[in-house]
């Protein structure tokens, strides 16, 4: 019985230690630290423009709108109507794996410019990049006095698979507590003897 019950929590470790490998993290400062591209696609023989690189936090205007990436957020205006279709921004992080996107502040263009919300579906990402499209669309930072309010996103990421070395480390640690047990129990029983 007692062999059993140390099979048991070894296994339970193990599943633990391997689920949370791969588990949504959206905790703060996931985007920090982390090296960004942020890039303004216009379709045509334009091409990719403003393509700017960035170590993270960054708080900066960019493309003449206010950005901040920091934490787990992404936070930008649009100080610039994009009148031709298929014209997006790109947010990309070479070294995190995205699992999701999260609309934390949906952002409300001023009333002049129609008090229009951003619409969600705007927003797509896959591993490595979230893209908004930006076409029709302004939303400007309310400190500059004209009202709206800004697009702000929340990034999940997934945690790294562990390491081949990582998960030897793992196993080798609990194979030495299951010794020890073992040990202990011979000599507990030579003792009772």
């Amino acid at each position: 019985m007692k062999r059993y019950s140390l099979l048991r929590f070894v296994g339970l470790c193990v599943s633990a230690f391997l689920l949370g490998a791969g588990s949504k993290n959206a905790a703060a400062g996931v985007l920090d630290n982390q090296s960004l591209t942020v890039s303004t696609y216009i379709p045509g023989a334009d091409g990719f423009v403003d393509v700017v690189s960035y170590p993270t936090p960054v708080s900066t205007t960019y493309a003449s709108a206010p950005l901040s990436i920091g934490g787990a957020d992404i936070s930008f205006g649009l100080n610039e109507e994009a009148l031709d279709s298929g014209i997006y921004e790109d947010f990309y992080f070479p070294n995190l794996t995205i699992t999701g996107v999260d609309i934390l502040q949906n952002g409300v263009e001023p009333a002049f410019f129609g008090g229009a919300t951003f619409d969600p579906s705007r927003i797509t990402f896959d591993a490595n990049d979230v893209f908004v499209d930006i076409t029709g669309r302004w939303l400007i930072d309310p400190t500059l006095g004209y009202g709206g309010q800004l697009e702000i996103l929340q990034v999940d990421v997934g945690s790294p698979v562990p390491e081949p070395a990582s998960i030897a480390l793992l196993a080798a640690g609990l194979g030495g507590l299951g010794l020890l047990r073992h040990v202990s129990g011979d000599a507990r029983s030579r003792a009772s003897a």
